[in-house]
């Protein structure tokens, strides 16, 4: 890159960390608040708890990034525009290539992102954090239930102690639970001890039975025994053979799944979906910053409509997104959906670069310029107000 294409990329990869990292902090806040209860309630440490919110933001990047793509790219060339720097390149003979191909390695470099966090980054921490949740929820049956009280883990499970002996072991333990269809299985004990090993923790019930009772029939069976283990994360978190979800395998294995996975009988093309949704999100960064440079990346006045041009832009790509996830949702029923997925980014992306070859900029449908002049005039109409609402109770307030 030239002198002037490494001032460019400069600009616009400092605006997309900004933003990204103002938006991955907002989500993160976000995640911390609503699992506040799990140190208010479950009694885990902060470490734990930052743990459980750290390990959900790389699912969530995947969503970022090329919002954060967009809406720095959006403002970087509006700078560039509005200092009449895009005005001087023009002037001086310079090829739309010196604002192209700095965005086109920006591009690049969040498919890169993108794709090493949908392949595997996020898939690990998906599974990190499922086996973090299960552990806290085993802890949660370990410390937390408290005694006297018929404690409700979850729908269909209740558990039950009357008390905590000196000993630490648990005393007079009921557990019921109905969470399997048309079945209940009810464990009473009469002492409770909690055991923690390396492969899991675990309450080793003594001197007590098993009542199983099928509910279509009515008949029920009881198995009385001296010393019986169950695994807490087993009471706290059901876990389903082959009840893994499409979004924590890494892309390798998503190829050959397992046939008696839950998730793949009842969605038989969740899978092949996931694979391609993983390599879509490597396409949309070069979809947004080829229509967005079509439509803005040469210098025009403010009469001219610049700032329309880039909400234009921006709407377009909002579309096509939202336009890509109906599809998504189509090719659960029919996989033929997935075509419409891919066609939507790359008719943007042709789209773009027609323009771009042509050195020509894309315009607004003469139909749709009298709406979007008047939608602007609002918005910069309704801007004012709030901000001179704004500087008026500021006003106020230093009276």
């Amino acid at each position: 890159m030239n002198i002037l294409e490494r001032y460019v990329f400069g600009k616009a990869m400092f605006a997309f960390l900004a933003v990204l990292i103002s938006l991955s902090g907002v989500i993160w806040i976000i995640q911390v608040l609503t699992r506040i209860d799990i140190v208010s309630t479950n009694g885990q440490t902060l470490l734990a708890y930052f743990s459980i919110t750290l390990l959900a933001v790389p699912g969530l990047l995947l969503a970022i990034i090329p919002m954060a793509l967009l809406m720095s790219a959006a403002n970087v060339i509006n700078s560039l525009n509005a200092n009449t720097e895009l005005v001087v390149v023009a002037a001086s003979g310079g090829s739309n290539k010196i604002i192209v191909k700095p965005f086109l390695i920006l591009a690049l470099i969040c498919s890169i992102v993108s794709g090493s966090v949908g392949h595997f980054i996020m898939p690990i921490s998906m599974t990190a954090l499922k086996g973090l949740v299960s552990n806290m929820n085993a802890d949660l049956i370990s410390l937390v239930i408290k005694e006297g009280e018929f404690n409700h883990v979850e729908s269909g499970l209740m558990f039950h102690i009357a008390r905590r002996n000196s000993d630490n072991s648990l005393g007079g333990i009921l557990i019921v639970d109905n969470r399997e269809d048309n079945s209940e299985t009810t464990y009473i004990a009469r002492k409770g001890i909690i055991i923690k090993t390396n492969d899991g923790n675990f309450i080793q019930l003594r001197d007590g039975q098993i009542n199983q009772t099928n509910l279509n029939s009515g008949q029920s069976s009881t198995v009385k025994f001296s010393s019986y283990a169950i695994e807490l994360s087993s009471i706290s978190n059901r876990k389903k053979i082959g009840s893994v979800k499409p979004s924590e395998f890494i892309t390798p294995d998503l190829f050959n799944p397992d046939p008696n996975n839950t998730y793949l009988k009842k969605l038989p093309n969740s899978f092949i979906i996931e694979i391609h949704e993983r390599f879509l999100e490597m396409i949309w960064p070069f979809a947004n910053v080829i229509v967005l440079l079509a439509f803005a990346g040469q210098a025009r006045s403010n009469r001219q409509g610049h700032g329309n041009s880039i909400f234009v832009a921006s709407l377009l790509l909002i579309s096509l997104r939202g336009a890509s996830f109906g599809a998504q949702n189509y090719a659960n029923s029919n996989i033929a959906g997935v075509y419409v997925m891919y066609l939507l980014p790359l008719t943007g992306i042709v789209y773009g670069l027609w323009y771009l070859a042509q050195n020509q900029l894309a315009s607004i449908p003469k139909p749709l310029r009298p709406a979007v002049t008047a939608y602007s005039i609002w918005a910069e109409n309704t801007r004012k107000k709030w901000y001179d609402c704004y500087i008026a109770l500021r006003r106020r307030m230093a009276f």
